[in-house]
């Protein structure tokens, strides 16, 4: 698996040369891939061939011969043109996403819930950086999208419920590099900007520094983005409760969007508050704090206005989330029109509300990827 073990060859299948690269991201393992890269692919993609055998030693790599033999016979069979079909997961997710309007909302949802590994600006080859961003379980569908249009691989993190794409192959971080560049808002910027020293002088290229980007929120998909990676849309219902012919408890429904963020990079340790509070702005909303516990505080936006409510389902409208929120979205959009139009205030509008409210968010089971197509 590439990023771990670097031995590279090439093998014949029929009239043309594979180059492979040979890994095992552990050697308690007894399994590895090869991946078989075709730089004629114009959006550069990776097929991964799952192989199962005993690993020998630490230098497994130089005795591979007869198994590449081996291969190379099944890959014979193998159409030129299929190749980028084989995945290592057995599912086909053919990319529906718009690649020229991606860049912006890949900004916001890297900064909102990715990071950069192993970066080292003198171009050092010793060190091989990574881009990673973190999605949920659920959102698979997605991240094998994704995958299809930006390359890299897919970890899966089962104690954590989540899925981590991983850019590592230099030109597929060259790729994603020129797609995000100029639109980072945070500062999250400066590893991102690190990245980008490390190719410049690792590959000979001139790709430009930015600054963090100060144009106004709704002239770009960031804002979707950092919602799809940190935001939620919640629906409030409490009942009323009356006792002894006195409310005890008044009966509210609202609805509200939250946007939850740590309040310093745990790299930089530079402040969160100036996006944060730009995002408040737009909003027009106070910025809050929030804790999680004593070592964990977080800036805080709610927003419960219909009125300011308004402008961000406007925005969503041009700019449209892509993750499974989509789906909380439509769901909350649907409680949104219904207090817009009083229909909360009678007991079929109550009811209705209720049960939206009880499949939102992490009691969601059923899931449409309609707007991936």
């Amino acid at each position: 698996m590439r990023g771990y073990c670097r031995e590279t060859c090439s093998i014949s299948s029929g009239n043309y040369l594979l180059p492979v690269q040979i890994g095992a991201p552990d050697y308690k393992l007894k399994s590895f891939y090869i991946s078989i890269y075709r730089p004629s692919i114009k959006n550069i993609e990776n097929s991964f061939i799952p192989f199962q055998f005993f690993i020998f030693k630490n230098s497994f790599c130089h005795r591979l011969g007869p198994l590449l033999t081996n291969i190379a016979s099944i890959l014979t069979s193998v159409k030129r043109e299929n190749i980028q079909s084989i995945n290592i997961n057995k599912k086909r997710y053919q990319s529906k996403l718009n690649i020229n309007n991606l860049g912006p909302y890949l900004a916001g949802l890297w900064e909102g819930d990715g990071h950069i590994s192993n970066i080292n600006s003198k171009g050092d080859e010793k060190f091989y950086p990574y881009l990673a961003i973190t999605f949920p379980l659920k959102d698979e569908p997605l991240v094998f999208n994704l995958q299809s249009l930006l390359g890299g691989r897919i970890r899966r993190k089962d104690k954590e419920n989540a899925l981590v794409l991983i850019i590592s192959s230099r030109q597929e971080l060259i790729n994603i590099v020129q797609f995000m560049n100029g639109y980072l808002r945070t500062p999250k910027l400066f590893e991102f900007n690190k990245l980008i020293e490390w190719l410049n002088v690792s590959s000979n290229l001139n790709i430009k520094l930015y600054s963090e980007d100060n144009s106004l929120l709704d002239s770009n998909g960031w804002l979707a983005g950092f919602v799809d990676a940190v935001g939620s849309f919640k629906v409030r219902y409490t009942e009323q409760i009356i006792e002894f012919n006195k409310v005890k408890r008044k009966g509210r429904i609202e609805v509200r969007i939250v946007i939850e963020q740590r309040k310093f990079h745990p790299k930089t340790k530079k402040p969160f508050e100036s996006i944060m509070r730009s995002i408040s702005y737009f909003f027009t909303v106070k910025l809050k704090t929030s804790c999680h516990n004593i070592e964990k505080s977080y800036w805080l936006i709610e927003v419960t206005s219909l009125s300011k409510l308004k402008k961000f389902i406007q925005y969503l409208n041009k700019f449209p989330l892509i993750t499974s929120k989509k789906n909380d979205y439509k769901d909350w959009l649907i409680v949104y029109d219904m207090i817009s139009l009083n229909e909360h205030l009678n007991i079929e509008g109550r009811i209705k509300i209720k049960l939206i409210k009880n499949k939102l968010n992490r009691k969601r089971n059923i899931f449409d990827w309609e707007h991936l197509k």
